[in-house]
């Protein structure tokens, strides 16, 4: 069975890039899920460097690499630069060869075919960003052929609504290629889930359930940071309590000290 290791970028501490409010890790959590979704349901095993939000170091998500050994490695990110910049981007290996390159090629046709906002000349490219000769910690260290994709710029509204609104289709995107690169034939799989009754419908039960996923997580860290601020709040109360308590002794002390005088 062929295997691929999906990296949703940052995590935990590490936001990554934030834009209208949304954090960068988030949006590549559900952009990896969609991803690996895709990817099962054409039988290809599709694993995880992280599976919710929490920190991952560089090397450890490379010693996973090394350890399932996968046909291929994909790491899901988002740009950011000034407001007005915009469009998709495909990194790969300074030095890849030309079946990497004509894979991103490929992904790249796909994400294009379903559309998203640009302003970019050059939308594939080896090395890094003003360093042709450097690459990213994560071409760099995996054996396996990969690739980091930036899903368009987090602080350019009309990509960051793209990437909400067409997650289902961007990962669609990719795992067709994907399959065209590991040798898998890529079929419209009519899924059965939540008595949907063909794909269309089944993208969009994904797509509301992948927008609705993300606002709960949301909420649940809107909650754990009132929790946290309850208890400092609480624990603030505490301490001016005693600090009046001791000024009310103060107080005493000092009236009495008075009368005695």
């Amino acid at each position: 069975m062929s295997k691929v290791l999906i990296d949703p970028g940052h995590g935990g501490i590490d936001d990554g890039a934030t834009g209208f409010g949304i954090k960068e890790k988030d949006r590549n959590l559900v952009m990896a899920k969609a991803i690996a979704r895709e990817l099962r349901l054409q039988g290809v095993q599709a694993v995880l460097t992280r599976e919710d939000d929490k920190s991952i170091l560089l090397a450890d998500r490379i010693a996973l690499e090394h350890k399932e050994k996968p046909d291929c490695f994909i790491s899901c990110h988002m740009d950011a630069a000034a407001e007005t910049a915009s469009g998709m981007t495909i990194w790969v290996h300074s030095k890849a060869d030309n079946v990497i390159w004509n894979w991103a090629q490929d992904v790249m046709k796909e994400l294009k075919a379903v559309g998203f906002t640009t302003n970019r000349a050059q939308s594939v490219s080896r090395g890094y960003p003003g360093s042709p000769s450097s690459d990213y910690y994560v071409n760099r260290e995996t054996v396996s052929p990969s690739m980091l994709i930036e899903f368009g710029f987090i602080t350019n509204q009309n990509n960051l609504n793209e990437h909400i609104e067409h997650c289902t289709e961007y990962a669609k995107a990719v795992a067709k290629a994907v399959c065209r690169f590991v040798g898998v034939e890529y079929k419209e799989i009519i899924p059965q889930l939540d008595g949907c009754v063909d794909r269309v419908e089944y993208d969009r039960v994904c797509a509301l359930k992948d927008k609705f996923q993300s606002g709960l997580d949301e909420q649940q860290k809107r909650a754990e940071k009132a929790e946290a601020a309850l208890k400092q709040a609480a624990a603030l109360a505490v301490q001016t309590n005693s600090c009046l308590n001791q000024a009310n002794s103060l107080m005493a002390q000092i009236l009495r000290l008075t009368k005695e005088e």
